[in-house]
């Protein structure tokens, strides 16, 4: 790694830093070991994804910036929703009885107990995927994002599907 921090006994080793080291394995793990003709590597097809996928920040009062994931699942002003934390992420879905409510602008607010718990204030942001197909909003912390892009790159280079 070229940071001299992170070489030192006891420094912190940042997320930059392990990235770029899963990212260097899986790279020295796609080179071959013996000098051989190429082969085309497979390519499987993905299905089309049905999710779409934000970033957005949380104001002072809790209310999360961008509205496109609201407009996806057509969740109008005023609807009523459930919000929940579940494994470290917020889930959302609309609900009959639900507690709370799509804001009169249209944004959704975060109620205090659930950025609390996640240790969110003002400026932070948050991934957020909406599933239509399934009227559903979950939203990540970049903390967990970071987890999720190390797990990946991991996985790739231990040669497991991701």
């Amino acid at each position: 790694m070229s940071d001299p921090q992170a070489t030192r006994p006891g420094a912190a080793i940042s997320f930059t830093d392990l990235l770029l080291s899963a990212i260097e394995s899986e790279a020295d793990a796609a080179q071959p070991r013996t000098p051989a003709l190429p082969v085309a590597r497979l390519v499987l097809p993905h299905a089309a994804s049905t999710a779409h996928y934000t970033v957005s920040a949380i104001d002072v009062w809790g209310r999360l910036a961008d509205r496109s994931s609201l407009h996806v699942l057509q969740w109008p002003p005023g609807q009523s929703i459930a919000v929940s934390v579940v494994h470290e992420a917020v889930v959302v879905t609309a609900r009959l009885d639900g507690h709370e409510s799509v804001t009169g602008q249209g944004h959704l607010r975060l109620p205090a107990p659930v950025r609390h718990r996640l240790r969110l204030q003002a400026g932070d942001r948050l991934l957020l995927v909406a599933c239509p197909d399934r009227g559903l909003l979950v939203a990540y912390t970049m903390s967990t994002l970071d987890g999720m892009v190390l797990a990946h790159h991991s996985a790739a280079t231990r040669g497991a599907t991701p």
